[in-house]
């Protein structure tokens, strides 16, 4: 953010700077097209990037679409909160190529990797 405000600040402050040096030129009207362009373009240039870290509604489906490493994040402090509540402490959840890797360093019993399998989807792998 503070990168993007700085070169608007610049970008401002260079057109001024070009604004007392060529007012009185034939060329006033192009130059100030281009500058005005390039403010423009300075001021829009974040909001790609803040549209796509925003859920968005997926209006043919009538579902909400959430980025998918976003959703493997939540995912993984869900197992870990879950997996803490079962009494194991020390569980290290990561999540590489859209699976889901447990190394609790002790062994997990059948029925709790049932249990969290059956809550959180069947690509989960459980390591010891």
């Amino acid at each position: 953010m503070k990168e993007w405000l700085a070169g608007v600040v610049a970008i401002v402050v260079f057109g001024v700077i070009i604004e007392l040096i060529s007012k009185d030129t034939p060329l006033w009207r192009f130059i100030r097209g281009i500058y005005g362009f390039f403010v423009l373009f300075m001021i829009v240039r974040p909001l790609p990037q803040f549209f796509n870290d925003l859920k968005r509604y997926d209006f043919l489906n009538n579902e909400i679409v959430v980025n998918g490493e976003l959703l493997l994040t939540t995912k993984k402090m869900q197992i870990e909160r879950a997996l803490q509540t079962m009494g194991y402490e020390d569980c290290i959840v990561v999540c590489l190529d859209g699976e889901i890797y447990i190394n609790s360093g002790q062994e997990i019993e059948e029925e709790d990797k049932k249990t969290i399998i059956k809550q959180f989807g069947g690509n989960i792998n459980f390591l010891f």
